[in-house]
């Protein structure tokens, strides 16, 4: 008996009919009309789809419009994509949950005045907020951030679970961001630091070919250390920087029309904290210089590129 009425259980079990949850196969009506449009450009949906969430509406959607997406999932997202969305100013303020300070990173650059320039420039075209996924919180600093920046009234689609803004093309100007080599972002006495390991890259874009400083403050970790500091594969430029203050380092940059890296290295390498005894430290990172407010700044007789 006691057998039976396992088995039934099981079976019943097995056949039981209970209602869960199904998502709609509906299309905003936002996405089915820049289907209709032939030009081509990105799309950025907020929040993020990667890494470690997947949402399939954001590529079901892109069956209908046919346009790329900035932030699309994939199963093994390349380092490079995850980077662009972690480093790229403006962009990274807008996807990260929660929202960092509008001015939160060791470059000084006008975030609302360079985000126009950087959605432009990588051909972003809209910016979709799916408002039933963000906090409140995040949601009130992307919008309000979307319309500081965007000089033109942005807002173009709304239904009860997203929001469209809209990119116009505007005049080209330089902004820059961080390439490989940084550690996370400090805040030391208010003042934003980041470390670098004995490689680190800054890229810059440059609206024209001009003759810039590269400015910015440095400490060595532990002992005295030397930065190079070289862009393009140019000559490098020197400077000793030591382990008890921050110092100034000013270079002069040529910079060329389009995208410009420029390479800090340490010939000493990188030293980690766990890894001297004194420190009583257990930080594992690999620790150079500690890099503050990178100004880039018009030379004598040149425009300025950025304050």
């Amino acid at each position: 008996n006691i057998l039976f009425l396992t088995l039934s259980c099981f079976i019943l079990l097995e056949f039981l009919m209970i209602p869960f949850q199904m998502w709609t196969s509906e299309v905003p009506e936002f996405y089915e009309k820049i289907s209709e449009d032939e030009e081509d450009y990105a799309i950025l949906e907020i929040p993020n789809a990667f890494p470690g969430i997947s949402y399939s509406d954001y590529m079901y959607y892109q069956t209908i419009h046919g346009k790329k997406l900035v932030n699309g999932y994939v199963s093994r997202t390349p380092d490079y994509a995850v980077m662009f969305l972690n480093s790229m100013p403006f962009i990274s303020h807008l996807t990260k949950d929660p929202p960092p300070l509008e001015h939160e990173d060791i470059l000084s650059q006008d975030l609302i005045d360079i985000g126009p320039v950087i959605l432009n420039y990588y051909g972003i075209r809209y910016i979709v907020l799916h408002r039933d996924r963000m906090t409140a919180e995040q949601f009130d600093f992307a919008s309000n951030l979307l319309q500081r920046s965007i000089e033109r009234d942005p807002f173009i689609y709304e239904n009860d679970s997203i929001i469209v803004y809209k990119v116009e093309e505007g005049p080209t100007k330089s902004f820059m961001r961080q390439g490989y080599g940084w550690h996370d972002i400090e805040n030391w006495s208010g003042i934003l630091t980041r470390w670098m390991s004995d490689d680190a890259y800054l890229l810059i874009y440059s609206d024209e070919n001009r003759t810039a400083d590269l400015n910015l403050q440095a400490l060595s970790f532990y002992r005295t250390r030397t930065l190079n500091i070289c862009i393009n594969d140019g000559p490098w430029t020197y400077a000793e920087i030591p382990n008890e203050d921050f110092v100034l380092v000013k270079t002069p940059i040529n910079l060329i029309k389009g995208t410009n890296i420029i390479r800090f290295h340490v010939p000493e390498g990188c030293e980690s904290p766990c890894d001297i005894p004194e420190l009583k430290n257990e930080d594992q990172r690999c620790l150079s210089v500690a890099i503050q407010d990178v100004i880039i700044s018009s030379s004598p007789n040149s425009n300025e590129l950025t304050k």
